[in-house]
């Protein structure tokens, strides 16, 4: 599907397409994997993600890029509406939680300006499996829900359903396949802190992909832990909350599920407003990324660069 000249990302405000990060504009076209039923001629469809976080959005653009699809980013709420009004995007992928404007508001306000005249559909993009937070989504004008971590093969799902086949609004009760993946809680000691046949298939299966998104997740993870020690020594649970729930996202996306448990206690507590006991588990935080970032660099050593080195 090409798109006029004056509709290029570069020409909205605050949305960032896919040359982010030195990587290719993903411009494949969809005959492999999201071929158009009624036409001749293979479609790219084009996606909007709107996520915060910036390992979640290469995470995310690279899978979109892998399906044949043009991705575009935006980092708010407020930044995805204004694209929506310049740019017909076929889909968005939305995450609940990011600043200025959170998920849920955004896909009201979508839905209140495109009113009975349109309906694109939102997929939204949840760290949460309760089904409370799924109707939460749906309420909001939400179409269907993607658990995170995404694997490559449920975002094709619901892409297939959406683009191709005209999709079904999810209905209430229904649970995505792709839930409560996490492993389950116990000694960590004997595991490796990162499963790297997850890491590898969140890239694009490189080692250069693999070593381009190692250096993007611990370059963020040791910029959020900063900001988490700050917020508990300034006893602040709101940002407590926000920072511990950044950052389990991204590492479980990373198959660094290990440090994730504690994330997400700490993300519980700030929650709840109670920071009790909450410096312990930033310390277990800080000693398991440790270990995790000793494992990761070590990788790195052992690959060379696919021009060798």
């Amino acid at each position: 599907m090409n798109q006029n000249e004056d509709n290029s990302p570069s020409n909205t405000k605050e949305v960032i397409p896919f040359t982010q990060g030195g990587t290719e504009k993903s411009t494949a076209k969809c005959a492999e994997h999201l071929p158009d039923q009624t036409s001749s001629e293979p479609k790219t469809f084009r996606i909007l993600v709107a996520e915060d976080n910036l390992v979640n959005q290469r995470v995310a653009q690279r899978q979109l890029q892998q399906l044949g699809c043009v991705a575009d980013v935006v980092t708010n709420g407020l930044a995805a509406v204004e694209a929506l009004t310049k740019i017909p995007y076929d889909l968005v992928l939305m995450d609940c939680e990011m600043p200025v404007m959170d998920g849920f508001k955004t896909a009201a306000e979508i839905r209140r300006r495109e009113g009975n005249l349109k309906h694109t559909p939102i997929i939204a993009l949840t760290a949460h499996v309760l089904e409370s937070e799924h109707e939460k989504c749906l309420a909001a004008g939400m179409d269907d829900c993607l658990s995170k971590p995404v694997k490559p093969a449920e975002l094709k799902r619901v892409l297939d359903g959406w683009l191709l086949e005209g999709g079904r609004r999810r209905e209430k009760g229904e649970r995505d396949v792709g839930e409560a993946r996490m492993p389950t809680k116990g000694s960590h000691a004997e595991s490796p802190p990162v499963d790297m046949e997850t890491l590898r298939g969140v890239t694009d299966g490189t080692e250069d992909g693999v070593r381009e998104l190692v250096d993007l997740y611990l370059r963020q993870t040791r910029e959020l832990l900063e900001q988490l020690d700050a917020a508990l020594r300034n006893g602040d649970a709101s940002e407590t909350r926000r920072t511990a729930h950044k950052c389990a996202g991204s590492s479980a996306i990373c198959g660094a599920t290990n440090i994730v448990p504690p994330l997400r206690e700490l993300e519980r507590m700030g929650n709840e407003g109670c920071l009790d006991g909450a410096p312990a588990i930033a310390l277990k935080i800080n000693r398991e990324f440790e270990r995790l970032e000793a494992f990761l660099q070590s990788h790195i050593q052992r690959t060379p660069h696919a021009g060798g080195s």
